[in-house]
């Protein structure tokens, strides 16, 4: 079901950026967060086990996620300058560096010296939702990296380095610097997702991890609904969620096959497909979309005024996704001994 997951999420994000009234945009980016955790866990774990290594890791990981960033990228100057060349736009104040740290997905360095209080304010982005791009992209580094310690449980360094992103969120509480520990606690949920549904096989380890999940989950809700100080240190409501959702993952796994072939889950199944040019480039085309849609449907109807919005996005992920997406999928790795999600890079 992860694909079809993955195609909920990127609901949550179009109608946050579609509609003034859906706040939930955040949500859904957290549960982008949890599916990488698994997926990259199970590349990873599949790229040291059959000796492909660090190498071959991030050749698929960048092989699957630059080029059609580089695309959208692309569209945006395409949109940029032929605005400003009809006068319907003043020429934007980008510098050299903007221009190196956009094509480089390297943004996230201009956080690193100007820390702000959300990292999608980040101004140097050309487009907001591809902060979230920079913190995906240091977790893949890293999982790379554990590629090349074969003789080391990788578990056990995803724990350490969970035990150290919490001090780094006790010392920078309301600020983001745009390093992986600030979000990592999302990403680790989604790798003991991995490890406990794959990995570990005793049955009282298992329940072990049930528990200490469901401890977290409850303690997650405590804070978030009791204590606005631990709330705001901790993301308490993100917490929640984000085990709440590992919960849900891992109690219907037995039924994954049932569940992904049902006539509902079917058509998220299919948008999971298309998740990551949705999410390349819905933003990109927003004033244009909701003009399009305007045309069809008069604004005054809200809600088919929205759906046709909503389609007409999915309408255009689908086409750059066949133009410049899916040219660069990897094909499965020959000796790959586990099953993975076909479009794991988000």
């Amino acid at each position: 079901m992860i694909d079809a997951w993955r195609g909920i999420a990127a609901l949550l994000v179009v109608l946050h950026h579609t509609s003034d009234s859906f706040k939930f945009g955040g949500e859904g980016v957290i549960l982008f967060f949890v599916i990488s955790g698994y997926c990259i866990s199970a590349s990873s774990e599949a790229s040291a086990r059959s000796g492909h290594g660090f190498r071959n890791f991030m050749f698929r990981r960048f092989r699957r996620i630059y080029p059609p960033y580089f695309f959208s990228v692309l569209l945006i100057l395409a949109f940029t300058f032929s605005a400003v060349a009809i006068g319907y736009a003043k020429a934007p104040p980008w510098t050299f560096a903007n221009y190196i740290q956009n094509f480089t997905l390297t943004q996230w360095f201009a956080l690193v010296v100007h820390p702000e209080l959300n990292p999608a304010q980040n101004a140097v982005n050309w487009i907001t939702p591809y902060w979230s791009l920079q913190y995906e992209e240091q977790f893949y580094l890293l999982m790379g990296l554990l590629c090349l310690l074969p003789f080391i449980s990788r578990g056990w360094i995803i724990l350490c380095i969970t035990a150290c992103s919490i001090p780094w969120m006790l010392f920078f509480p309301h600020t983001f610097r745009g390093i992986f520990l600030e979000l990592w606690l999302y990403f680790a949920i989604g790798c003991f997702i991995y490890y406990r549904l794959c990995r570990v096989t005793k049955p009282h380890t298992k329940h072990l991890l049930d528990a200490l999940l469901l401890l977290t989950t409850i303690l997650s809700a405590i804070g978030w609904l009791t204590d606005s100080r631990i709330n705001a240190y901790f993301g308490c409501e993100l917490m929640f969620i984000s085990c709440t959702f590992a919960c849900i993952l891992i109690a219907l796994r037995r039924y994954d096959d049932p569940i992904s072939r049902s006539a509902f889950f079917r058509p998220f199944l299919w948008l999971g497909t298309i998740t990551y040019s949705l999410y390349l480039i819905h933003v990109i085309l927003l004033c244009q979309i909701k003009m399009l849609a305007n045309i069809i449907i008069p604004p005054g109807f809200t809600t088919p005024n929205l759906i046709a919005q909503i389609a007409i996005h999915i309408a255009a992920a689908s086409l750059f996704w066949s133009l410049c997406e899916r040219p660069f999928l990897n094909k499965p790795q020959k000796d790959s001994s586990v099953r993975l999600s076909k479009n794991f890079a988000l």
